[in-house]
């Protein structure tokens, strides 16, 4: 048996075999849409007029927006209680912006895919399976 000069011993909420494949399967998610976001950011600074107030206002709700999606995200893949909290959280948000909405507008099938991916991702974060991995 070999001796670890560097003392290093992995956390629980790294070993990728203890990690549901569900939450990695919403971090990556979650990082895709961060991608997205970055992108739609990064084309904001190149339409004109993208110093009018409008518009740094939507750039600064976009930055918040990633940022706390990256936060979350890297908290979910590390297994962390609160990130998992706030995930439900988030994603009720969202069914409930999403419920409000359809009373205003005709339902596409945007708002039934979002529809289900909150229903469902909430419905699997809340599983006590699932649950049990996090700290």
């Amino acid at each position: 048996m070999e001796s670890n000069p560097y003392n290093y011993s992995p956390s629980r909420s790294y070993v990728s075999s203890d990690r549901p494949i569900g939450v990695t399967i919403i971090v990556i998610l979650n990082f895709l849409g961060i991608g997205i976001l970055s992108i739609l950011l990064l084309l904001a600074w190149f339409i004109p007029g993208a110093r009018q107030e409008v518009h740094v206002l939507l750039q600064f709700l976009l930055v918040g927006v990633i940022g706390v999606s990256l936060v979350i995200s890297v908290g979910l893949w590390r297994l962390r209680e609160w990130s998992r909290q706030l995930s439900v959280f988030l994603y009720g948000l969202s069914l409930f912006i999403d419920i409000i909405s359809s009373f205003a507008t005709t339902l596409t099938g945007d708002d039934l895919v979002s529809f289900a991916i909150s229903v469902g991702i909430i419905f699997y974060l809340t599983r006590p399976n699932v649950r049990e991995h996090f700290d």
